[in-house]
């Protein structure tokens, strides 16, 4: 199983490519999956795995199963949003205020290749802005000043020395 890039590795900050028609995403699927149900996350993009490709994994706190997002595309987005706490399993151990807009219409090809459209409000329009943000090199870190960003590499670094201290989670 791939293991999970961590906020250092560059590729975060890399565009992603679309996926073609005759991809086989089988295994990478399968692999987001694990690592997103591991920890017990809501939902993970194929960058943090080290996979440039356009595709992730999304669900509310009341979905058992993930949905897939394959190529997707942001159509619309409310004037109106909030600002709220979120984790990224890039970043463990901590979390950051993030605005982000109430509601998003999107567009999206789910598993089995089928152009869906959909409206999503709240959390899940949360999370699937957060993944999306992700095929664009974009990190919840990003908009943080260089003080908060030290301060948040401090308590990762924390955190890694502890807990995965061997890289058995995050890649080296």
């Amino acid at each position: 199983m791939r293991k999970l890039i961590n906020y250092r590795n560059p590729i975060l900050k890399t565009k992603s490519a679309e996926v073609e028609k005759d991809e086989d995403l089988t295994e990478l699927l399968a692999d987001m999956d694990k690592m997103a149900t591991v920890f017990h996350a809501f939902g993970i993009s194929a960058v943090q795995l080290g996979v440039l490709k356009q595709v992730f994994l999304f669900r509310d706190d009341s979905a058992k199963q993930f949905k897939v997002a394959i190529n997707p595309k942001l159509l619309e987005i409310s004037e109106t949003g909030n600002v709220a706490m979120e984790g990224c399993l890039s970043f463990p151990s901590v979390s950051i205020p993030v605005l982000r807009p109430f509601m998003c219409k999107v567009q999206f090809e789910n598993q089995d290749r089928q152009i869906v459209e959909e409206t999503y409000t709240g959390l899940l329009a949360r999370v699937w802005l957060h993944e999306f943000s992700h095929l664009f090199g974009q990190t919840i870190i990003d908009d943080l000043s260089l003080l908060k960003r030290d301060l948040v590499e401090k308590k990762i670094q924390k955190w890694m020395k502890k807990i995965d201290s061997t890289g058995m989670i995050y890649e080296k």
